[in-house]
Parts: C-alpha cells; sequence; structure tokens
C-alpha cells in the first residue's frame, strides 16, 4: 500500500508543476480526484495542503512569479473540493450509521414479535440472536458451533439434509422433523431455513424458524374425529343422504343412498350429476328450486323406482348447504323408505275400522231390545188398522175415518223405518255424508228414537228452540247423542228409585257466535276427579261388566274430527255435565222438512212438463212408485227395467233428458254408475241421481264408490224424493 501511495504523490506533483505552468480544467479536476483519493488513503487535508508546499519548494527555482500563484490557485480548489468532498462522505456514513441501527432494531423487534421459534445463525451456526420463544422450549441452551445447534433435533441427518439442500440449491426450504425440548420432550416441528447473503451475495448466515406443530395436529387430530363422527352418525341413520354442490353434482352420500344406487364405493358418484349415474328417479326440478328459492322442501311423499326395478314409498327432506357469509354452495337430501310405515297405516285404519264396528256393534246391543220393542208396537198399530179396513167394507164411504187409519198406518210406518234405518246405521261402515243440519229438531227426534233405552224412571228435557244449524253427519250425531244418553242413563243405575233421574239437554250459542254448545247434564254419581282424565280413552271404563269403554271415546273422536271440544264438569254425588262445542255452519243451507210446505211446492207445475227424466228400476213396484210421484209434480216421466232399455229409447228419441235416477245394482251385470257414466257423455249437461237399499260397505265390495254424488236410500220418503229432483235440477253439477 506504501509504493501506491508514494506513486499518488509523485502524480501529484506533475498534476502541480504541470498546472502551474499550463493552467486547465482537466488538471484541475484530476487533482481533485487525487485529492479524494489520498484522503481516502486517510490523509488529512494539512497533510494534502502540505504536500503541495512541499511541491512548490521543490520547484520554486523552475517557475515564474505568475506560476507560483496558479499552483496557489490550483490548492485552494483543490482543498474546497476535497473539503465538499468530505462533508458529503461524513454525511453519507453517518446516514448509513443510522439507517444499519434502525434495520438492527427492525431485525430484533421482529425476531422478538414472531409468533414461532427464530434465530439467527452464522455460516458457522453460532447462535447469533434468538427470541424468547427459543427459551420456553430449549431454555438457556447455548449454540456455539454446529453440533450445539444439530443436538436440538431428534434426528441430525434431518437438519443436516435441510442445510445441504438449501447451500447447494434453494434460498429457502422447509421440512417436518422432531426436536427435542429442555424436558427432553419431543415436539413435532415445522423447521425452515432461509440462506443470508450479504450484498456482494456471499453467504452470511442462516435464519432458522421452528413452528411448534401440538396445536395444530391436536386440532387436526379433534377435526378429524369430528369428521369421522359425521361420517358415523350418516352411515348410523336409518334414511338415505346425499349431497350436492351448487351445479347439482355430487360431494357425497352415505352406503344406504349407494346400495339404492345398486353401488359399492362413493367415489362412483363424486363430481357427477344424477343423469351420468343414472339416478333418473330423483327430481332435479325440485334440488333446483331449493338452490334458486333458498327454501328448504319437507316431507314430500311419492314412490320411485330403484335402479333394481324395487319400487318403494320414500318420504324426502331437501335443504339447502350455506356458507358462513350465508351464501348458497350446494343441497343435502334426506329420504326414507315409508313402505313400512304405509302398511302400518293400512293396519291402523284396519284395527281403527275394526274398533269403530266394535262400538257399533255394542251400539246394537243396547237397541236391540228397546227397538225390537218399538218395532213390534209400530207393526202391531200397521197390522190393525190394516186388517179394520179390509174387514170394514163401507171404509172407504166414510172419508174422515179412511183418511184416519192411512195417516196412524202412515206414521207407524215412518217410525219403523227410522228404526230400521238406526239399527242398520250402526250395523254397517259408511261413507260420511255431512249436510247441514237443524241441531234442535235432529236431537228431538232422535230422543224420541232412542226413548226404549232410557229407564221410565227418568226424566229427560230438551231446552233452546232456537234454529242452530250444523254441518255433521247425521249418523255421526246420533252416536254422540245415544252414548252420551247411555252413558248418563247408567251413571243412575245406582241411584235410589225414590231420587229424581234427570238427563237435562240444552242449546245455546258461544260467545264468539262459532259454536253451538250442545250441553248434556245428568243427576248420577257424578265422576271421581283422578279418573276424570281418563274417561275418553278408548276401553276405560268404570261400569264393570256392562261396560265396553268405548263409547265416550267415540263421542271424543267424532266431535275432534268435526273440529269441535267437549268439556267435562262433575261433582260426586250430584252429576256430570257433558258441554260439546260443534262449529256452526256459516254457509246455511236447510232443506225444509214440513211436509206441508214440500208438497205446495212440489204440486203440478205446467214448466216441470217441459222437463224428461228417465228412471232405471229393476222392481217394478218402486219404478211404478217413482214414476207415479214425480209425474203427479208435473215432470215428463219415462221408467225402465234395465240400461239397455233406456239407451235404446234415447236412441230413438230426440228428447234430452234433463236428469236420470238409477238404482245402483241391477240384474243381468249392470250397474248404476257404468250406466251414469255412459248417460253423462252422452248427455254432459244432464244430472244424475242414485237411488239403493244396499249399504255402502256392500257397494264397496262390489266395486262402486259413491263419493260426491247424490244418494237417497231405500225406504225413502216421497216428499224427499220430490226434493232432491228439485234441487238437482237447479245446480250447475252433472253429478250433484
Amino acid at each position: 500500500m506504501m509504493n501506491n501511495i508514494e506513486e499518488h504523490v509523485k502524480t501529484y506533483e506533475n498534476y502541480v508543476l504541470n498546472y502551474a505552468k499550463h493552467p486547465s480544467e482537466d488538471l484541475l479536476y484530476q487533482c481533485s480526484e487525487l485529492g479524494k483519493l489520498l484522503a481516502f488513503n486517510e490523509f488529512s487535508l494539512e497533510e494534502v495542503v502540505s504536500l503541495h508546499q512541499a511541491c512548490l519548494r521543490k520547484f520554486t527555482h523552475l517557475l515564474t512569479a505568475q506560476q507560483v500563484i496558479n499552483s496557489f490557485d490550483l490548492l485552494t480548489e483543490v482543498t474546497v473540493q476535497q473539503s465538499l468532498w468530505l462533508k458529503r462522505e461524513i454525511e453519507l456514513k453517518a446516514n448509513a450509521q443510522c439507517q444499519i441501527s434502525k434495520q438492527l432494531l427492525i431485525e430484533k423487534s421482529l425476531i422478538s414479535s414472531f409468533p414461532d421459534v427464530l434465530i439467527k445463525l452464522s455460516t458457522e451456526l453460532n447462535l447469533v440472536e434468538k427470541n424468547e420463544h427459543f427459551s420456553r422450549i430449549f431454555g438457556n441452551k447455548i449454540i456455539k458451533n454446529k453440533t450445539d445447534f444439530f443436538s436440538l433435533f431428534e434426528q441430525a441427518s434431518d437438519i443436516s439434509d435441510l442445510l445441504i439442500h438449501i447451500e447447494n440449491s434453494e434460498l429457502r426450504s422447509s421440512l417436518k422433523m422432531n426436536l427435542i425440548s429442555m424436558n427432553n420432550e419431543i415436539l413435532p416441528c415445522k423447521v425452515t431455513i432461509i440462506l443470508l447473503k450479504d450484498i456482494n451475495h456471499i453467504n452470511d448466515g442462516f435464519l432458522c424458524i421452528i413452528r411448534d406443530l401440538r396445536d395444530l395436529l391436536e386440532a387436526s387430530a379433534q377435526l378429524e374425529s369430528a369428521h369421522q363422527m359425521i361420517h358415523d352418525v350418516i352411515e348410523a341413520m336409518p334414511v338415505r343422504i346425499y349431497w350436492k354442490d351448487i351445479k347439482q353434482r355430487y360431494l357425497g352420500c352415505n352406503s344406504a343412498y349407494l346400495e339404492d344406487l345398486g353401488l359399492e364405493q362413493s367415489h362412483c358418484i363424486l363430481h357427477k350429476t344424477s343423469e351420468q349415474i343414472s339416478a333418473s328417479f330423483f327430481n332435479n326440478n325440485l334440488e333446483q328450486q331449493v338452490l334458486k328459492q333458498n327454501i328448504p322442501f319437507h316431507d314430500a311423499e311419492r314412490q320411485i323406482t330403484l335402479i333394481n326395478k324395487e319400487q318403494i314409498f320414500i318420504k324426502e327432506i331437501i335443504h339447502p348447504l350455506k356458507d358462513l357469509k350465508g351464501d348458497i354452495y350446494g343441497i343435502i337430501c334426506f329420504y326414507e323408505n315409508i313402505n313400512e310405515l304405509k302398511e302400518k297405516d293400512k293396519e291402523n285404519q284396519r284395527l281403527s275400522n275394526n274398533l269403530n264396528q266394535s262400538q257399533r256393534l255394542e251400539s246394537i246391543g243396547r237397541l236391540a231390545g228397546g227397538i225390537a220393542h218399538d218395532f213390534n208396537n209400530m207393526l202391531s198399530v200397521i197390522l190393525g188398522y190394516t186388517q179394520l179396513m179390509e174387514r170394514d167394507r163401507n171404509i172407504f164411504a166414510q172419508e174422515d175415518k179412511c183418511i184416519d187409519y192411512l195417516g196412524r198406518i202412515s206414521a207407524a210406518a215412518d217410525k219403523a223405518k227410522l228404526l230400521t234405518e238406526k239399527l242398520l246405521t250402526f250395523s254397517r261402515k259408511q261413507i260420511l255424508q255431512p249436510y247441514s243440519i237443524e241441531l234442535y229438531a235432529h236431537i228431538k227426534k232422535t230422543i224420541t228414537t232412542y226413548s226404549s233405552i232410557i229407564e221410565e224412571d227418568i226424566f229427560i228435557s230438551l231446552e233452546g228452540e232456537d234454529k242452530y244449524y250444523v254441518l255433521a253427519d247425521a249418523n255421526q250425531l246420533d252416536q254422540v247423542i245415544l252414548n252420551l244418553l247411555v252413558n248418563a242413563r247408567d251413571a243412575m243405575i245406582e241411584k235410589k228409585s225414590t231420587e229424581q233421574k234427570q238427563i237435562n239437554l240444552s242449546l245455546n250459542t258461544s260467545d264468539d257466535n262459532k259454536y253451538v254448545i250442545f250441553t248434556m247434564k245428568d243427576t248420577g254419581v257424578g265422576i271421581p276427579e283422578d279418573i276424570k282424565n281418563q274417561i275418553f280413552e278408548p276401553f276405560f271404563t268404570t261400569k264393570r261388566d256392562i261396560g265396553t269403554g268405548l263409547g265416550l271415546a267415540t263421542v271424543f273422536g267424532i266431535v275432534t274430527q268435526n273440529k269441535g271440544e267437549i268439556i267435562v264438569n262433575s261433582e260426586l254425588g250430584i252429576g256430570t255435565e257433558f258441554n260439546i262445542y260443534w262449529p256452526l255452519n256459516p254457509n246455511v243451507n236447510t232443506i225444509t222438512t214440513d211436509a206441508k210446505q214440500i208438497y205446495k211446492d212440489n204440486e203440478f207445475n205446467k214448466e216441470h212438463a217441459t222437463l224428461l227424466i228417465c228412471i232405471v228400476e229393476d222392481e217394478e213396484p218402486v219404478r211404478k212408485l217413482m214414476e207415479s210421484v214425480i209425474h203427479c209434480a208435473g215432470y215428463t216421466v219415462m221408467s225402465f227395467e234395465s240400461g239397455e232399455l233406456l239407451f235404446d229409447y234415447l236412441n230413438d228419441s230426440q228428447s234430452a233428458p234433463a236428469l236420470l235416477i238409477s238404482d245402483v245394482i241391477l240384474p243381468r251385470g249392470e250397474n248404476g254408475k257404468d250406466i251414469a257414466e255412459l248417460f253423462l257423455r252422452i248427455y254432459p249437461e244432464s244430472k244424475v241421481m242414485f237411488v239403493s237399499g244396499y249399504s255402502n260397505d256392500i257397494l264397496s265390495k262390489r266395486g262402486i264408490i259413491l263419493e260426491g254424488v247424490t244418494y237417497l236410500k231405500k225406504p225413502f220418503d216421497i216428499d224427499n224424493l220430490l226434493n232432491m229432483v228439485k234441487q238437482l235440477l237447479s245446480t250447475n253439477n252433472a253429478i250433484a
């Protein structure tokens, strides 16, 4: 280095001598740069000035006065330039030192605040810097060399291979390995080594990041356990489950669903649509609707055919799947095979029907004795007056007496018909036919019918003559009244004959005018408080040998079925009160039962003569009766023994019948329903009415279901017949 300085001094002397003789900008610049170079080699400003003065003394004898002046000018300029350069250099060094200090602070801050273990190592793997996480795991571990550093790891070869890999190929690399803590605990970690380089891209050490994986592995294990639990729950559920993305591609399913598809592995359906796996028995339109409207779909029942051609009934639920933001990313679908439930429903319905039939048979047993007694009385009246008229040859000359006898016979026949009708009602299965009923008149008539089953020492009263119209099936109403009457009668059996026995019935309107309150109050022994809540349970009875426990259960079922309510008030030794809330019919459409009014309404009417009514009835007496009754009301009537004769007549006739009245069961394989269907195809604007003496269960066994039709039961009242004809001809429906 000394030789270089001597060369710089000689060069500087030459520059001074040349500049003194021949001043120029180029020489001035070269002297300035040489002065910087000398300063860089630790020449102070005073030393440069002394060097310049020594040059002048050395060359004074060679220079003129002007040339000496020129050399001093050069010295001044060089001194100024060197001073400025030194100032800038000092400032730059100060700034650089400040930046270095800041960088060191930032580096220390980053190291200390880093969430994982972070250590800085030299190229020889000495510890340069560490954060507190290092001390937390490794304590006061001292790292002075490679051996100390490698001792941190369970397998030294792991970290050795990682370092070699970094030095040979990459600046950064990571590897999972186990470390040994200060407590000799094996810690699963992820180690990342970063190669550090200086400004000249020369290796300057390593940065080592150690991430403790214990919490992550524990969370992963918990997540895996949760996934396994969800999988086990889905597999264990007795329903089929599958889920899809927003494009209706499968994301997963359970084994039960795969079984329906005829597949064994779920990967066979992943990211495929139902069409792609031939699962066309599912409702893709319904899935699209749920995805589009973001509304779940519940409890839809339908029948599907599986891959193996098996047909099953299913109940399905489809729910949208949403992410944390509430956006839909797919759907999940559940469905279950409800074939067994369907079979159980059928069995339950069968048992329910049997239970109802048992109750009817119980009612028959209660009714039989009293009805037989009353029926014999009615037959006695009919036979007696008939024999009187046969023996009195002048009876027809005595008009008043004849009319009186005929009226007594008709009244007895009506009551006998009613008794027979009630007996059949309780012994057969039939379709409910609710219609508007005036409750007071119906209860009064029913009490008269069933009075024979009530003991003679029991007084029955009925209050409330206002007209209360309800929509109900008459036979169901009769069952309610009969069972409550029998229950009241049985409650008073234990009372002494000297005690007053009463059954008081009344009708009132509820406060909101939506219900009629039918109250039946007896003076029986009352119901103990501890069993009051059990009296409506099937087969629950306190009557020992005389009760089956079906009466009040039937009452409760009928009232509930008709959207009513029943409330019981009872006091031991005083009696029991049943309050039945039955909905009033808001659309009152009653049929008057006043015979005189009906007769007046159905008198011969000239307008009726233009309407043709056809009758099909195989029993000639009944056919002739209907023909005569309807003809007397002014209608044009044609009657036929069979449907074949009816259509033969219609083929030759130009008239279009306004109404067809047909018996249901006819000889030679004919039935009224088939005749009506053919008739309506020819005359779609006409009306149809059926008559039959068979019960609905007998008709249904023959494949004839009469629902939603006008149906008149035999024996019928002629006024009811005329009134139904009149109503049908005033309606717009083909089969009313």
